[in-house]
């Protein structure tokens, strides 16, 4: 006899709410949806602690200007592995920790003074 956890599949995926560098915009032609290059730190209650690198998909509704240059982020994304086998290139495949999805993303405000600051001065 079987039982029903016999017939579930389980995914692997994370959910996050965090700071992250975000670059490298590509917006997919004649669609809202960007790709970007993230950056990740995770860290640890010692203060150790690694960065992860990524894809990152956002759906773009409300036609936020993102930078070229690597910025600082507040997002919520989901998060999944990317396994050894996945059909990628080799080249990504090396480098990337994570795909996933943004929910949402916002400049947090203390970056915002810092890059008005920056401005004001030059």
């Amino acid at each position: 006899m079987t039982s029903p956890t016999d017939y579930i599949s389980v995914t692997s995926y994370a959910s996050i709410t965090g700071l992250a560098i975000l670059a490298n915009p590509c917006q997919i032609p004649k669609s809202k949806t960007f790709l970007f290059d993230a950056q990740l730190y995770i860290g640890s209650i010692s203060g150790s602690g690694e960065a992860i690198i990524g894809t990152l998909r956002y759906f773009n509704g409300s036609d936020t200007m993102f930078s070229e240059q690597p910025r600082l982020y507040v997002i919520c994304a989901t998060l999944a592995r990317v396994e050894e086998d996945a059909m990628i290139s080799d080249a990504i495949a090396k480098y990337q920790h994570f795909i996933g999805d943004i929910t949402w993303v916002q400049i947090p405000w203390w970056a915002c003074i810092s890059m008005l600051s920056y401005k004001l001065t030059q």
